[in-house]
């Protein structure tokens, strides 16, 4: 009876180190940059919340503001240069189309470095 228990025991200890040895270790980064992208963009029309909430502010006439389309490179670094294209009028009531890039830290969702076309 002990020699049964003991073959049990060390079977189920043989199972859990093989176990333990294959299984994913989740201390490491195994998502996809992409999905790390689009969790900063905004489910309903594309746009980087932070990064379009920055470029609304900062315009002559903030309420004129409309959010045209917002695309996304890759650095494969950990960043992201996000383009957002939208309208607005200027000082003299016009309205225009203009560009924004930013580049995007995809782990922090901070972003930097922008330009205003």
């Amino acid at each position: 009876m002990k020699t049964i228990l003991y073959f049990l025991m060390g079977g189920i200890a043989f199972l859990y180190i093989i176990g333990s040895i294959s299984g994913s270790n989740d201390t490491t980064k195994t998502e996809d940059p992409k999905n790390e992208i689009e969790k900063h963009l905004s489910e309903l029309d594309g746009s980087c919340p932070k990064f379009k909430r920055y470029i609304k502010d900062n315009l002559k006439n903030p309420s004129s503001f409309e959010h045209v389309e917002t695309r996304y490179v890759d650095n494969s670094d950990g960043t992201a240069i996000i383009i957002m294209k939208y309208r607005g009028t200027n000082s003299f009531n016009a309205i225009i189309t203009s560009y924004a890039k930013c580049t995007l830290n995809i782990y922090t969702g901070e972003f930097s470095n922008v330009i205003i076309e």
